[in-house]
């Protein structure tokens, strides 16, 4: 249900209908196509249809998901990674679909299209950190590109790494080669920590929760003896660790935990429940009281 709670309940909290978001999906789709494709699309639409009526279950496969991803836009984005996987389908109706002498000029403006996304990668590769120095992102990018002098600044002997979201735990977990955890309770998304992460066993121990951005350390000091925010320099971009020194288990668990419990954790009681480890570390059953 870890899939079902999160795609169809804990993801879709807040969201509203805007004719915003499905106008960004038919952009996304005209993209991903190319405009190549879509010019010859459009001058041979009667061989697509009469493709569509002939390959029925390849057009099904198709328009079946881009159809429904189509109504699930007007509530959320729909990311290109939801839709990639159905383009291979799509394309193979495109070379049923237009006449032989169609397809080479097809393939080189779809090249083209790449030489332009592969010239404007290689120019981002051309520059140095010292380039991006005035942009708001600026320490996120030093934390994707110096990450070990980053790490080798804040680690210490004894001292237990985490990070505050799953996008820079797993940028630090890639570095350091073993898996790092994140503090707090996060967000619907990467919820992995649940499933395999165990925080009894920091109990009493230091944790250094590395940020790029200043931090509000009345969300740290509830769950540790005594805290202190460390501030360290990498290519002229600030980033801070909180050092939290005695994690308190009890406190955590009773803080943020049972919050993650409460947002992530409501499965509907219709729904029969299979394992869940989070819930088995937190009340010692598959299912814990709200």
């Amino acid at each position: 249900w870890t899939n079902i709670m999160f795609n169809v309940y804990n993801r879709n909290a807040g969201e509203a209908f805007s004719l915003r978001k499905p106008g960004l999906y038919v952009l996304t789709i005209a993209y991903l196509a190319t405009p190549a494709v879509l010019w010859w699309a459009a001058k041979h639409w009667r061989e697509g249809l009469a493709t569509l009526r002939k390959h029925r279950l390849l057009a099904c496969v198709v328009l079946v998901p881009l159809g429904f991803f189509g109504l699930l836009s007007f509530l959320k984005l729909v990311g290109l990674h939801w839709v990639l996987s159905f383009y291979p389908f799509a394309f193979a109706l495109l070379a049923l679909a237009l006449p032989q002498r169609a397809l080479k000029p097809v393939a080189w403006g779809m090249l083209a299209f790449v030489l332009v996304h592969a010239l404007a990668i290689a120019g981002l590769y051309s520059t140095n950190l010292g380039t991006w120095k005035n942009f708001s992102r600026y320490p996120n990018i030093v934390r994707s590109w110096r990450t070990a002098q980053m790490l080798q600044q804040v680690q210490a002997p004894g001292v237990v790494l985490m990070a505050n979201a799953w996008t820079p735990a797993s940028i630090y977990a890639y570095t350091r080669g073993q898996y790092m955890p994140s503090f707090g309770v996060g967000d619907s998304h990467a919820r992995q920590d649940d499933l395999i992460v165990d925080f009894a066993q920091y109990q009493g121990q230091t944790i250094r929760i590395i940020r790029t951005d200043v931090p509000l350390m009345s969300d740290y000091t509830p769950y540790f003896a005594s805290t202190a925010l460390l501030r360290f320099e990498q290519d002229g971009a600030s980033f801070y660790a909180v050092e939290g020194k005695g994690f308190d288990y009890p406190a955590y668990k009773a803080g943020v935990l049972a919050e993650i419990n409460r947002r992530y954790y409501r499965i509907p009681s219709w729904l029969p429940t299979g394992e869940c480890a989070f819930c088995q570390r937190l009340c010692g059953a598959n299912r814990c009281a709200p």
